[in-house]
């Protein structure tokens, strides 16, 4: 009962709160522009690391984690192994150096 009535009043005091007047100058809306766009780089950033990973993921293949390049290390549920097509033009380079 006691909880119902301070729902009550802090509903109340959020629907009969008088105009207000405030000012909010250019520097203010610059910096929420600001925050927005570092949250979402932030974001982006975060979601191009674990991309592989949540691929795997949602494919159902289990990655190993011997190595940082997890490509190279990536085998399926089943005993077949998904490899990467490299075409060999680029092996053959490779290996000369």
């Amino acid at each position: 009962m006691k909880l119902n009535i301070i729902c009550l009043a802090v509903v109340l005091n959020f629907i009969c709160i008088p105009k207000v007047h405030a000012y909010l100058d250019p520097g203010t809306g610059s910096y929420i522009i600001q925050v927005t766009l570092g949250f979402l780089a932030a974001a982006l950033y975060v979601l191009r690391i674990y991309w592989e990973r949540l691929v795997c993921f949602f494919k159902g293949i289990k990655v190993t984690e011997d190595n940082n390049d997890t490509s190279s290390n990536i085998t399926s549920d089943s005993d077949d192994t998904v490899t990467d097509d490299v075409p060999s033009e680029v092996s053959d380079k490779s290996s000369e150096t």
